[in-house]
């Protein structure tokens, strides 16, 4: 599953739009969209004067790439074919563009509570179960060679180390770890989910990991689910709220 790069994509055409912000550029174009690394001049700096990367930047993206393929191989939940490749040297994500579908969070205002009833209907009759099915006896990701962390609404600004917890038994389910509005797209008319993105932090986690965001009101809502669950998923790693720092990767340049 872990082989080489793909080949580059042919640059997106007709670009519909481009933005970025301290973790990724973003570019929506008629076939792909594409998630790449940040050249140097793109990253914020500190007050001293030195980049400010994002935490397990490379990491989620190859995290994301095998998840989507394995997800893909492994079951029948609707993802898009997808590619990870290099381009002047920072590394791309590439997925096929989702045609003739909204996302949740776009939609979710104006929805009847038909839509919404239909929604978490499909999610837990299909999608959970089907992640459900696959478990382990420890955590982190599908890919034998990415480190372990968590989601990022429980690691936050902290980039420590995280210890690969084991159990006895296969109590490890696999988990999305961001099922929020913006991941979950839908035919409008019928409402039938027909992909699910946005891959980066999923991995074996316990099931309780897997929190309802696309329950929440907005971004409003899923910050209260968020931090609802903070200190109950950080005792899990043996820690508690208190304990995160600010710490990410500072670099004077990117290393080669």
């Amino acid at each position: 599953m872990e082989h080489d790069m793909d080949p580059p994509i042919d640059p997106p055409r007709d670009v519909i739009w481009s933005a970025g912000n301290h973790e990724r550029c973003y570019t929506l174009g008629d076939k792909w969209f594409v998630k790449r690394q940040l050249y140097d001049e793109e990253l914020p700096v500190s007050r001293d004067g030195r980049l400010i990367y994002p935490i397990w930047d490379s990491e989620r993206l190859r995290n994301g790439y095998l998840a989507t393929r394995f997800i893909r191989v492994h079951t029948d939940i609707p993802v898009q074919d997808c590619r990870l490749f290099l381009e002047n040297g920072l590394m791309c994500f590439a997925s096929r563009q989702v045609l003739d579908a909204v996302p949740l969070e776009d939609v979710r205002p104006t929805l009847p509570l038909a839509a919404l009833t239909a929604v978490e209907r499909q999610m837990e009759r299909f999608i959970l179960p089907q992640l459900r099915q696959h478990h382990r006896s420890y955590i982190g990701s599908v890919g034998s060679t990415i480190p372990v962390f968590p989601p990022q609404r429980v690691y936050r600004k902290d980039g420590r180390d995280w210890a690969q917890v084991s159990s006895v038994a296969d109590a490890f389910v696999l988990c999305h770890n961001d099922l929020s509005g913006k991941n979950i797209w839908l035919d409008p008319t019928s409402f039938r989910i027909v992909a699910i993105t946005g891959w980066e932090f999923a991995g074996y986690s316990p099931e309780s990991f897997e929190l309802p965001l696309w329950r929440a009101d907005g971004f409003v809502g899923r910050q209260e689910m968020h931090g609802r669950a903070l200190a109950r998923d950080l005792s899990f790693f043996g820690l508690r709220p208190s304990d995160l720092r600010n710490n990410y990767p500072i670099s004077y340049r990117r290393l080669g």
